[in-house]
C-alpha cells in the first residue's frame, strides 16, 4: 500500500477507503435500519494502522514509507466522507503502532484491573504492547507481512497448513 501510494499518491487509496466505508454504512442501513437511524448523523469512529489512518486523512506518507518510518501526524483526527459523514480516528502511538493498537489498549484497560497484560496484534506489522504492574506501557512493532504472504522468504514456508508442525504447553510455558 505504501509503495503504491509513493507511486500514485494517497488519493486513490483515500477514495477506496471512502467507498468501502460508504458501502459498509449502506449495508448497515439495509440490514439494521433501526440501528442505522440511531447512529445516523453521528461521527463514525475508525481505528487503523498508521498507513490506513494516513490514507484516510490524506496525510503525506513520505516519512512513513522510509526509515525511520514516522507518520506525518499522530493525533486523533477527523475527515469527511464524500456523502458528508464525519469520520474520526484514534491517535497513533509511533511509526507503526497505530490506532488499531490504541483500540486494543483501551479495551484491555476498560477491564479496570491493575494486573499486567500483553497485547499482540499480528498482521502486516506485528505490534506487542506490555503493561507492567507499575502501569508502564512498553510497545514495539516489527514487519510480519512477508512471513504470512510468502515474500522474501529464503528458508521456511508461507503461513499455511503445515507451517506450524507442533505447539506444546509445558509447565505453564
Amino acid at each position: 500500500r505504501l509503495h503504491s501510494a509513493q507511486k500514485l499518491g494517497v488519493s486513490p487509496l483515500k477514495k477506496a477507503i471512502d467507498q468501502t466505508l460508504e458501502s459498509c454504512l449502506e449495508a448497515l442501513r439495509q440490514a439494521e435500519p433501526r440501528l442505522f437511524s440511531r447512529i445516523s448523523g453521528r461521527s463514525l469512529f475508525c481505528s487503523g494502522n498508521s498507513a490506513m489512518t494516513s490514507f484516510l486523512h490524506q496525510w503525506n506518507i513520505d516519512s512513513l514509507a522510509v526509515s525511520p518510518f514516522q507518520p506525518e501526524r499522530r493525533d486523533a483526527c477527523a475527515s469527511v466522507l464524500p456523502d458528508g459523514q464525519l469520520v474520526e480516528s484514534l491517535p497513533l502511538l509511533a511509526g507503526f503502532v497505530g490506532g488499531d493498537t490504541v483500540a486494543g489498549i483501551l479495551a484491555l484497560e476498560s477491564r479496570g484491573t491493575a494486573a499486567p497484560w500483553m497485547l499482540v496484534d499480528i498482521g502486516t506489522n506485528t505490534e506487542v504492547v506490555l503493561r507492567n504492574s507499575r502501569g508502564e506501557y512498553w510497545f514495539s512493532s516489527a514487519p510480519a507481512g512477508p512471513a504470512f504472504e510468502g515474500g522474501n522468504i529464503h528458508h521456511g514456508m508461507r503461513a499455511e497448513t503445515g507451517a506450524i508442525a507442533r505447539a506444546k504447553l509445558a509447565e505453564g510455558r
